[in-house]
């Protein structure tokens, strides 16, 4: 089943128990300066989810599918609990977290300008983030790499980051952790936390 939202003036909220949720356009025109816009809400019990254009934001949630945003603005914080997520477009601040599958994302716009905080998270697969040049942040990216691990993994980025790799502490050997790789680094002020984690996967941070 397919549910296509097309343009919306005002909120957003849909809900759907499964299936595809496909929103062409969000639309939010304010008249005065009071007038609040509210983000995008969409919760799926599964199914995909696509949304083209957010200008003030974006939460998205599906209990099995994808999850495809074009361009957003502001934020977008977005779970899976079976899929990829990727985000073309984001002028803003990124929640991504998924239980099985990759995670992608293109940060824009200026970079001394509004929240650019990152958390992504997979416990089982790729993560990419291409983040504006000149962005002060904090940088903690993490892989754990477990006994059943099927290759080799790593983190990969041009950034002067202090990248190590050491064997699990027993805690973590409980979890079936044999390995951890980080990387971590402050560029410039260090003003914006990037935290990047998955398990079993490779880490890409680049700047564009």
């Amino acid at each position: 089943k397919r549910q296509n939202i097309s343009r919306n003036q005002g909120n957003l909220d849909a809900n759907t128990l499964g299936g595809e949720v496909n929103m062409v356009d969000s639309e939010s025109i304010s008249t005065t300066r009071s007038d609040q816009e509210s983000p995008v809400k969409i919760d799926s019990l599964g199914g995909d989810i696509t949304i083209d254009r957010a200008p003030v934001g974006v939460y998205g949630k599906t209990l099995g599918g994808d999850i495809l945003i074009n361009r957003a603005q502001v934020f977008a914080d977005l779970e899976t609990l079976g899929g990829d997520i990727e985000i073309e477009n984001i002028n803003g601040s990124i929640k991504a977290r998924t239980l099985g599958g990759n995670i992608s994302a293109v940060m824009t716009g200026d970079p001394a300008a509004g929240d650019r905080g990152v958390f992504m998270s997979s416990m089982d697969g790729d993560l990419k983030l291409t983040l504006p040049e000149n962005l002060d942040m904090t940088v903690e990216l993490t892989i754990d790499i477990t006994k059943k691990a099927r290759g080799k993994y790593r983190i990969i980025s041009p950034l002067d980051l202090e990248i190590t790799e050491r064997e699990a502490t027993l805690r973590e050997k409980k979890d079936d952790i044999e390995r951890v790789i980080t990387a971590v680094g402050v560029i410039g002020r260090g003003t914006h936390r990037i935290e990047l984690n998955t398990i079993n996967g490779n880490i890409t941070l680049e700047q564009k």
